[in-house]
């Protein structure tokens, strides 16, 4: 259907729960920036204090994108120290341990501590991530759409818009999206359930220097990005 295009949050409060149609939550799944070893694809270009500010940034704008789309509704599900990544939240988001070992139990355990749609999900490594993606998946599901996914170029998602909290339409195995080729899963998952399915513009992640290679090239990079990747 569509085309797009104090200090710190609060941690660990209890998410709202509304029915489905009201106002929009906002989900983003991060890493901690003190976790060990972030962003090690990208060690040929940018050293260890550089890919953990590298990250840190990245939260920062992530967050910002979630309390823009959700006010009031944003969430990030952490993986590592919860200080670390509330202390770059900006007021109105909140912050909660991730639960789960796998991807998909880390999300469907988040999708249910929400509880409530519609539901933006986007994790932290899109830069190019922005307002026109949000507008664009929230008017697909208020037009009916059971599920909205934004495909990367790499073969996975980097946005999921959800009328309904139903992790069932996004969650599988990860030895299954390995063999079986990624965001295709997800959309015969939905099919088989019966879902409407939306489909966004695709994006490219920033995994490797070929992908900061590709950010640098583009003249509108933000430029905070540009400064975090630049030699």
């Amino acid at each position: 259907m569509s085309r797009p295009g104090e200090s710190g949050g609060a941690t660990e409060r209890s998410p709202v729960s509304d029915e489905p149609g009201g106002a929009p939550a906002a989900l983003v799944i991060a890493r901690s920036p003190a976790s060990s070893s972030v962003k090690p694809e990208l060690a040929p270009m940018l050293d260890a204090d550089r890919r953990t500010a590298l990250q840190a940034l990245l939260v920062r704008r992530a967050a910002a994108w979630a309390a823009a789309a959700a006010p009031g509704s944003a969430f990030v599900a952490v993986e590592g120290s919860l200080d670390d990544v509330a202390a770059l939240l900006p007021p109105g988001v909140n912050a909660f341990a991730q639960e789960g070992g796998e991807p998909a139990d880390v999300l469907a355990a988040a999708i249910a501590r929400i509880g409530r749609g519609p539901l933006l999900i986007a994790g932290t490594d899109c830069p190019r991530l922005g307002a026109d993606h949000a507008a664009a998946a929230l008017g697909d599901l208020a037009a009916g759409s059971d599920v909205v996914i934004g495909a990367t170029f790499e073969g996975g998602w980097y946005l999921a818009g959800l009328r309904e909290p139903r992790p069932d339409l996004l969650t599988v195995a990860p030895e299954a999206w390995q063999r079986e080729g990624g965001i295709a899963l997800v959309l015969r998952r939905a099919a088989a359930l019966g879902a409407e399915v939306a489909m966004l513009r695709h994006e490219r992640l920033l995994v490797t220097p070929a992908d900061a290679a590709a950010l640098l090239a583009d003249p509108l990079l933000a430029p905070d990005l540009r400064a975090a990747l630049s030699p």
